[in-house]
């Protein structure tokens, strides 16, 4: 595979990025599957019509350790109405043609299937990125190899909690970005503050790389995450109403481009 093809992922991700036309690209949660494969197509293409730049597309699993209630119970129904790795891989291949697509899995997940295979499978249906949370640093070597020989850029994750030895690590051999959770907790929205984001921008060498940010924080802090991030990723509204409304969905993107852009939300229109 020449570099070309091993940088496509991380190459589509950067132009989702770079050609946002905001200050910070929009990257919404979607769950594969929930409430069922064809609805979550759906939402899927309701966040491309809304303006996304990016999707996370995730693949629902028995037992998440970063999801907070709001994305366990959409997980919990996902698999109940029968998804699968491979229902949601086909749903990823489809909502490739509409904008990049990283999907959001656990180890296991990746294990079952072996990492060259999954890697190869998510190629084939498109897919940019890939973000694995319980894959330490320490142990994502054969992921990151079959990763890369893929074309996929495998997202590596920080926290508040990460220690500052580590960081630059990281951010060294991550592709396409680095994903900073907000919160040493699962995810889901803040009702006070206390976001360790601040942490994870201060005097921080990321050795080039892109910043998205996820995990949980106040609307308040929107404006000023723009200012550091290049993507604002938002997972638990999205999936607590996606199912309910597609225009409430839409209106609620628009909300969150006028953030990242200076616009109003009727200029979206």
């Amino acid at each position: 595979m020449s570099t070309l093809e091993a940088n496509a992922g991380a190459q589509r991700i950067a132009a989702a990025f770079s050609g946002s036309g905001k200050r910070a690209a929009l990257m919404p949660y979607l769950m594969g599957g929930f409430p069922d494969l064809g609805t979550s197509r759906a939402i899927g293409e309701a966040y491309a019509d809304g303006g996304a730049d990016l999707v996370e597309l995730g693949i629902p699993f028995s037992d998440p350790l970063a999801d907070g209630p709001v994305i366990q119970a959409a997980g919990t129904r996902a698999l109940a109405a029968g998804a699968t790795v491979a229902g949601v891989i086909e749903l990823a291949g489809a909502l490739s043609q509409r904008f990049p697509v990283v999907v959001m899995c656990y180890t296991n997940q990746v294990l079952a299937r072996g990492a060259q295979r999954f890697t190869a499978d998510l190629a084939g249906a498109g897919v940019s990125g890939l973000i694995v949370p319980d894959l330490p640093y320490e142990e994502a070597t054969d992921t990151l190899e079959a990763c890369d020989a893929a074309g996929i850029a495998l997202v590596p994750l920080v926290a508040p909690t990460t220690a500052d030895e580590r960081l630059g690590a990281i951010g060294s051999r991550a592709r396409g970005f680095v994903y900073t959770v907000s919160v040493t907790g699962t995810t889901g929205e803040l009702t006070v503050e206390g976001s360790g984001w601040v942490k994870l921008w201060d005097g921080t060498d990321w050795k080039g790389q892109k910043v998205g940010e996820r995990g949980g924080y106040l609307q308040s802090y929107e404006a000023e995450l723009h200012d550091f991030a290049s993507a604002v990723l938002h997972g638990t509204a999205p999936a607590a109403t996606a199912e309910y409304a597609l225009g409430a969905l839409r209106l609620g993107l628009a909300m969150y481009r006028s953030a990242a852009s200076g616009r109003s939300e009727q200029e979206w229109a």
